[in-house]
This record gives C-alpha cells, sequence and structure tokens, in this order.
C-alpha cells in the first residue's frame, strides 16, 4: 500500500493482509450473514473439518443441556434416525442434519467418507436399504467394534486444563511470513508443523468436561495451519473449523455481496497476549462486558426455569370410588382439594416422588407405597393408564410428563376396596341405553360408563339386572344416526357378535343403545321408535332477550326446547314465545343463531326451516326485540374505522338493490354525521379495513354483500373514480431512533411508543420473541418519518409524475430537492419504509397502488437511478 500512503518510511513496507471476510447472500431485502475470521492470537480450539465432531442438540427426553458431539458418522446417522422415527430416507437425514448444525453432509463429511448414499451403502452391515431407498439400523452402534483399533466404539468423558497448553516455537515467523495462500498449501501438507499429542488434545480446552472420542494415530498426526493463521466460520449460533481455501468459494455467484478486512502484516502481536482473549482491553469495556455476561447467565437461567417448569396435577385415591368402569369423585371439603405442583420436567421420577410425598400426608393415604398412574378426564369419570416407572436418570419429559399431566395416586391395586382396571384397552365408553317401561307404553333412559373391552355377552348380563329383561330373552341395538348426510336413521343388531367388544365395535362416548325383548323379524323395535323420535327432533338452547328490559342483563335468562328439523322458523319462534309467556311480540321479535365460534349472527329469515337456517342438535338461539328482514333484504353491520367510543355499532335491515350512497346516508343520519365527509370500507372476518368502495352507485346484491357483512365508516371524502387520495411521509435519517410501532401524525412529529421488557411466559415456549411482541423482529430504525401531506393522483400516473407531484408539497420547499429526480419513494409498511418503487415509468396501477397505500420519500443527493 505504500504507492498510495502519504509520509510512508521507504524502509518499511506497507504490506496487509486479509484477517476477516463478512458474506452477505440473498437479496437487498432479505439474505443472511455469515463471517470468517482468521484467529490472530490463538483462542479457538481448531481442528481439520472433516474431523471436527458434529454437534446436535440433545433431545426433548434428555436432561442434558448444551449440544452432543458426535465423532462418528455412524453414531450421527443413528441419533438422526431416532430422530426421524427409526426409518427415513436421505434426504430428510442431510436435511435434519443441516436444520440442528447449520451445515450439511457434503461440507463436512463428504471428503472423508464420501456422499451419503455411498457411506450408507458401504455400511450395507449396519444400515438397511428398503427397495423405497427408506434408511434404518440393523444394529445398534453400541454393538460395533472400532476398525482402527479393534477395540468398542465407545464415548469417554475427560477433564482437561489449559495450564500447560504449549505454543508453537516458530510462532512469530508464521505469523510475519504466512499468507492465506500458504494456508492452503499448509492444509494441504507442505508446511511441517506437527503438533504433538498434548497440544491436539488440549488445544482451547476449558476446566468443563468435553466428550471426546479415542482417535486413531493417522488422525492425530495430520497436519494443522500454523498457529495465528487459522480460520473459523461463524454462522448464527455454530462456529465450524474452516480450511482457508474454502472461504474463496463463500461469495462467489450473483446473489452474494461481501466486506473484506485487513491487517498491517508488521503489526506485532505480543507473546503475552496469546491465547487471552481480554488482553489490551480497558478495564472499564472489561467490567462493562463482565457484567453484560452476567445478566446474559441470569436471563438464560431464568428462561432455562421458564421453558422447563410444568405443572402436574395430583389426584388421590381417598377422593374417588370405581364405579361404572372409571372413577367417580367423591364429596369432600376443601382441605382435600386436587394438588398443582410445579417442578422441572429434567428432574427425574424420584424428586417427582418426594415432592408428591411432601403433600400427601393432608390427604389421609398413610399406606406407604407410591404408586402414580397417567390419568385423563373422559365423560365417563376419571380413567388411569401408563404407570410412571424408575427409569434411572431418565427425565420426567421422557416419561411422557407434560405441561398440565394429570397423575393418580394410589397403592396400584384398589380404590374404595375396589380393583381398578388401567390402560387404553379397557377406556371407559359413555353410552345411552334405552329400555321400556314395565307396562311397555314408554321408555326409560340409563346412562353410565362401560370398559371398551367389555363383550357384547357381559354387556348383556350387566344391563339385564337393570332392565329387568333375562340374559337370554334380551336383544342389545345399536340405534346409528348419520346426522351429516341426514340419511334415515338405521338400527344394528347385536345379537351374533357377543365375543366382540365394544372398542372392537367402534362404539364411541354418547352412542346409544336399546335394550329390549327380541323380536320377530318385521316388528317395530323400541330401537326403531327411539330412533325415529331422534331423527326429526332437534333440542335446542335458547337464550331470552324479550323477557328483560335492560339489554346489559348478564346472564340472560336460558331455556331449553324441542324442535323438528323440517319446522319452520315462524313456529320455533311462537313457541318460544308463548314458553317465555310473551306472545304480545309475535309481529315484533326475531331469532339469531349464536354459534361459539363465529358469534352472534344476523336476524333469521323466517322463510327457512330449522334444517336449512343451519339449527342443529345443541345449538344456541336468541329470541329478542325488533324485525324480521324479508327474503329481499339482507342485515348490515357499521362500525367506525378507528374505533369511536361516541359512534355505537349500527345494524341497519335493507334491501338488496339499495346502493352504497343510500346505505351511507342512512348511518350517518342515525348517528348524525355529514355524509359527505366519511365513505364505507369492507372488511375481513376480523374486522380489519380492506379497500375502500369507490362506486358509491354500486348495489348491495352487485357488490355480492349477504346479511352479517361489516362495513366500516372511515372518515374522508372519496376521490373521484380512477384517482386515490395518497398520504406523503418523509423519511429523514439522524435525528435518533424510532422504534417499531412509532406513528406519525398529520401535524408533522413523531411519536415512538415507550420502551418494554418482554417477559418469558413460560406457556408460549417454543414460540419467537418477535412473535409474542413485534418489536422483537423490527429493529430501531435511525431517524425520523414525518408526515408532509397528501397528494390526489390518478391511478394510470406514472412514478415519475407522482414525484413531481410530491415535490409540490409545501413542507417540502423547506428541504432542497434541485428536480424531483432527487426523490426516492418507498412503501411505508408498518411504519417503516419498505419496498422501493425503482421503475419511474410504472404507472401506480400497475405498482398496486390503493386507496390504502401509504408512501414514504427520501431525499437524495443524486438523481435516483435504481433502474435494475
Amino acid at each position: 500500500m505504500s504507492p498510495y500512503c502519504d509520509n510512508v518510511d521507504k524502509g518499511e513496507p506497507l504490506l496487509y493482509e486479509l484477517f476477516s471476510v463478512v458474506v452477505h447472500s440473498g437479496s437487498t431485502h432479505s439474505g443472511h450473514y455469515t463471517a470468517y475470521i482468521r484467529d490472530t492470537r490463538d483462542l479457538g480450539n481448531w481442528t481439520h473439518p472433516e474431523e471436527d465432531p458434529v454437534q446436535l442438540p440433545p433431545p426433548e427426553d434428555s436432561s442434558k443441556v448444551g449440544f452432543i458431539h458426535f465423532d462418528s458418522p455412524i453414531e450421527l446417522i443413528q441419533e438422526l434416525l431416532r430422530q426421524l422415527g427409526g426409518e427415513a430416507g436421505p434426504d430428510k437425514i442431510s436435511k435434519l442434519l443441516q436444520q440442528q448444525t447449520g451445515v450439511s453432509w457434503n461440507s463436512r463429511l463428504k471428503k472423508q467418507h464420501g456422499t451419503l448414499n455411498k457411506f450408507l451403502q458401504r455400511h450395507n452391515d449396519i444400515f438397511e436399504l428398503s427397495d423405497t431407498n427408506q434408511v434404518k439400523m440393523r444394529v445398534n452402534v453400541s454393538e460395533l467394534h472400532d476398525p482402527e483399533t479393534g477395540g468398542e466404539v465407545t464415548m469417554e468423558t475427560v477433564s482437561m486444563d489449559t495450564s500447560d497448553k504449549k505454543t508453537a516455537t516458530n510462532q512469530e515467523n508464521s505469523l510475519s511470513t504466512h499468507t492465506l495462500e500458504d494456508e492452503a498449501a499448509c492444509e494441504k501438507g507442505s508446511v511441517s508443523s506437527v503438533p504433538t499429542l498434548k497440544e491436539l488434545c488440549t488445544k482451547g480446552m476449558t476446566t468443563k468436561e468435553t466428550t471426546v472420542k479415542k482417535h486413531s494415530k493417522k488422525s492425530l498426526l495430520k497436519m494443522l495451519p500454523p498457529i495465528g493463521h487459522r480460520w473459523f466460520e461463524f454462522n448464527d449460533i455454530h462456529v465450524n473449523s474452516i480450511d482457508s481455501k474454502e472461504i474463496f468459494k463463500m461469495f462467489q455467484g450473483r446473489k452474494s455481496a461481501y466486506m473484506l478486512f485487513y491487517r498491517r502484516k508488521t503489526l506485532p502481536v505480543p507473546q503475552e497476549a496469546m491465547g487471552r482473549p481480554l488482553y489490551g482491553l480497558p478495564e472499564h469495556l472489561v467490567t462493562e462486558a463482565r457484567l453484560v455476561d452476567a445478566k446474559l447467565i441470569e436471563d438464560r437461567r431464568s428462561y432455562d426455569i421458564a421453558v422447563n417448569t410444568i405443572s402436574v396435577n395430583v389426584y388421590y385415591a381417598d377422593d374417588y370410588i370405581y364405579k361404572d368402569g372409571a372413577l367417580q369423585k367423591v364429596a369432600m371439603d376443601a382441605q382435600r382439594d386436587t394438588i398443582t405442583i410445579e417442578i422441572d420436567q429434567r428432574d427425574t421420577l424420584s424428586e417427582l416422588e418426594r415432592r408428591v410425598l411432601e403433600t400427601r400426608s393432608p390427604h389421609g393415604t398413610h399406606n406407604s407405597a407410591v404408586v402414580l398412574h397417567f390419568a385423563k378426564h373422559l365423560p365417563s369419570g376419571l380413567h388411569l393408564y401408563d404407570q410412571l416407572r424408575d427409569s434411572g436418570t431418565k427425565s420426567l419429559t421422557s416419561l411422557g410428563l407434560k405441561h398440565g399431566s394429570n397423575l393418580f395416586l394410589w397403592d396400584g391395586k384398589k380404590v374404595s376396596g375396589v380393583a381398578v382396571m388401567t390402560g387404553s384397552l379397557c377406556e371407559p365408553i359413555l353410552l345411552n341405553v334405552f329400555y321400556p317401561t314395565e307396562d311397555g307404553s314408554s321408555h326409560k333412559e340409563l346412562t353410565r360408563g362401560f370398559p371398551s373391552n367389555l363383550t357384547i355377552e357381559n354387556l348383556r348380563l350387566e344391563l339385564s339386572e337393570a332392565v329387568g329383561i333375562p340374559p337370554g330373552n334380551l336383544a342389545i341395538n345399536l340405534i346409528n344416526e348419520d346426522t351429516r348426510q341426514e340419511k334415515q336413521a338405521s338400527v344394528v343388531n347385536f345379537g351374533s357378535k357377543d365375543q366382540c367388544t365394544l372398542g372392537e365395535l367402534n362404539l364411541r362416548d354418547g352412542d346409544r343403545l336399546s335394550a329390549e325383548k327380541q323380536t320377530k323379524k318385521g316388528v317395530k323395535t323400541l330401537a326403531h321408535t327411539v330412533a325415529d323420535l331422534h331423527h326429526k327432533t332437534v333440542h335446542i338452547i335458547v337464550e331470552d332477550h324479550c323477557s328483560v328490559l335492560d339489554n346489559s342483563y348478564d346472564p340472560w335468562p336460558i331455556i331449553t326446547i324441542q324442535g323438528e328439523k323440517d319446522q319452520s322458523l315462524h313456529d320455533l319462534r311462537m313457541s318460544i314465545l308463548r314458553q317465555i309467556g310473551r306472545t304480545d311480540l309475535e309481529d315484533n321479535s326475531r331469532l339469531r343463531l349464536d354459534d361459539d365460534s363465529a358469534g352472534l349472527g344476523p336476524p333469521l329469515q323466517e322463510d327457512h326451516v330449522l334444517s336449512t337456517a343451519g339449527i342443529v342438535q345443541g345449538s344456541k338461539v336468541v329470541i329478542e326485540p325488533g324485525p324480521i328482514p324479508l327474503l329481499s333484504e339482507v342485515s348490515l353491520q357499521f362500525a367506525m374505522s378507528p374505533p369511536n367510543s361516541d359512534f355505537q355499532p349500527v345494524e341497519l335491515i335493507v334491501d338488496r338493490q339499495t346502493t352504497i350512497r343510500q346505505c351511507l346516508d342512512q348511518v350517518t343520519i342515525a348517528v348524525k354525521l355529514n355524509s359527505d365527509e366519511w365513505h364505507l370500507k369492507k372488511s375481513n372476518w376480523c374486522g380489519e379495513p380492506l379497500s375502500a368502495i369507490d362506486d358509491e352507485e354500486a348495489t348491495i346484491e352487485q357488490l355480492h354483500l349477504t346479511s352479517g357483512s361489516l362495513l366500516l365508516v372511515c372518515p374522508g371524502k372519496l376521490p373521484p373514480k380512477g384517482y386515490i387520495n395518497l398520504p406523503v411521509f418523509i423519511y429523514e435519517s439522524g435525528e435518533g431512533p424510532v422504534e417499531y410501532g412509532s406513528t406519525a401524525d398529520t401535524s408533522g412529529t413523531s411519536t415512538t411508543s415507550e420502551s418494554m421488557e418482554v417477559d418469558v411466559d413460560s406457556k408460549l415456549k417454543g414460540i419467537p420473541l418477535y412473535e409474542q411482541d413485534p418489536r422483537q423482529y423490527y429493529p430501531p430504525l435511525l431517524g425520523s418519518i414525518n408526515y408532509l401531506g397528501s397528494v390526489l393522483v390518478a391511478k394510470d400516473a406514472t412514478i415519475s409524475e407522482l414525484k413531481e407531484m410530491i415535490s409540490t408539497l409545501p413542507l417540502v420547499s423547506k428541504h432542497v430537492v434541485p428536480i424531483p429526480a432527487f426523490i426516492r419513494i418507498y412503501d411505508l409498511v408498518n411504519g417503516r419504509p419498505g419496498k422501493i418503487f425503482k421503475q419511474s415509468s410504472h404507472t401506480l396501477r400497475r405498482q398496486k397502488f390503493t386507496g390504502d397505500t401509504k408512501v414514504c420519500i427520501k431525499i437524495l443527493q443524486q438523481e435516483d437511478d435504481l433502474r435494475y
């Protein structure tokens, strides 16, 4: 660099050498950064990339933290196959390896072991490849033997110290004489710098335990680059050794940009700086860094506790009896309620049992036996599944314990002196059994649970006493109704299926059975009578808004009414009015359907029957005072956008031929507004504004609006057809940071929402922070965004013409704008500059400008020229 510098000592060459590369791959809008750094002070532990142990995160059922090292590709593939369910294709194995380590098989292991497919074929005694190219293990890796040593392939855990770490004798020479090309030659074996075994084992190791594998002598003697010339790749959380010759390949191609960092070759590196990361740093920076590190460690500890703490519910045998195939809760005082225990999911079963025993004494259980079973609440009652068994050091999560799991504590044999069946095979099913009365004129209903492994023969024996019919003369039928297809209900006789279980017959909770005397073929049975009745009738929940005058009444009176599927809504409404005693509202009441997910629906037209109106078994309807919409009318809702406490939502029943202008006039009259200063917008399913309705002469029918549609009343007069009113902002850098969520008002000032710390919510574990709080996604914007005004522009105008119109705004005159070409236009998204509109000849219509578009400008020091 001497020819390009002033005041240079002619006797001292100004040579610079590369020591860092930053690569950006992607586009100007998004991408990924990777850094490559040469370790000039011997701070890292460099190994040949093909010999560098591969690190995988620990499995979820492990109590380990950090990463697990795999030196053997066989062990690595076995762990990946375990995570993939024991069998997977080579493509899935490679993809999972890339996701968890940040490196691919080809970049890390191909040079030494060949491609993954060839490696699997070469070890066909260990891996089995099916005809469909699926891979699975033939034997466990623990059964293998190391071909180098003849011994077993084992993993050792050793503890090492760096106090006796040695440095190479030619260190200073290597720092001043080796270049990037020299390093590449060294890695090929042309530089004789062979480390000792002790150096190789202790280089960069700390006093913490590190997992290593027995290496062969050939592997240990492989050449390393000189100290000070070893490169590392920093890719997110992954830090890997890399050959210097590989760096050249990293910043090639059209979609890559790079920055090179050089340091003076003769810049001395003091001997005492080697291996010391804090050397030369001012004390106040070291103190600040340590404080930040301490806070980070504490935050990680708190986060670790938050994401690993789970709550489990413990139920006690003294509070239950076993009846009808399930555990039923008995009356008890408040002191014997269910106990919730918070515990770390990485703890063992012994720790959980100890915690349970601490809370057991108030529940009156004095037996020393501690047996815990998974429990689940079913319609029949509480049922027990698998037992939690001691598995040594396995964590609770590996035993299947999750947040919110239910556990049952008992002696493992009986509850209240009755043996309890456990497991999924005997899971109870809640059945409704219909049987005739003694005189046969009517029928009764019995609801109880039965184990799913109970046979029809044993079910007949259990029901015989309850219904008063001998087992030999008792017929059991399934009343099967296909409500989805609205088919005629059918009856299935179980006479020939005595040895089949309820589970094998696919019976489910809520199924209906009939228990009656056997009849001759052709005679209508009780099962058919009940089936016909249930097929035609519908039980409806009605919320009464007519009997209470106060609209804020909560909760509203609830009644249950029975209707028929082919009954008209008018007849249903009249039945409800008679039941609540409000027949005076015969001409001024209506029904609405209230859905748990969709909410309160629009008033129902009475030209429909129950089945076509969407009223099914268990539906909830609301009866209220008000007019009933005709078949030619629709019910529309209107709300203010943005929301205004002075503007209450309005519901109008209008004819389908009503225009948007007429609807707007009716709404503004109802709320006493000037209709010329407002316009209407459509909304999406969650009430957010969509595009403005610019054709005010269009009818409700032409716009395909249906009953229940929500239209938003927005301030501002609509521009003429073919024009848009475009708000314009300016981005000015260097005036302080603007956080995500900033809003620019029309006065030209920026307001920033207060910074808030984000607490880790254990219930949101696994959800990225930027999804919990969007401010975590958008970094601070250096500068301010201020409002300039708005321009009325045609959609067929070009970007160049838009720049000319913006340059005429009064607030733009305060800035130096030689010509409109010095203006760059951005799309304003989430309060930040977004897409750049580069093509000056494109029209606003082509660039998809709408009435909701906002633009942001930036004034440049030269003409904007980003055509490509």
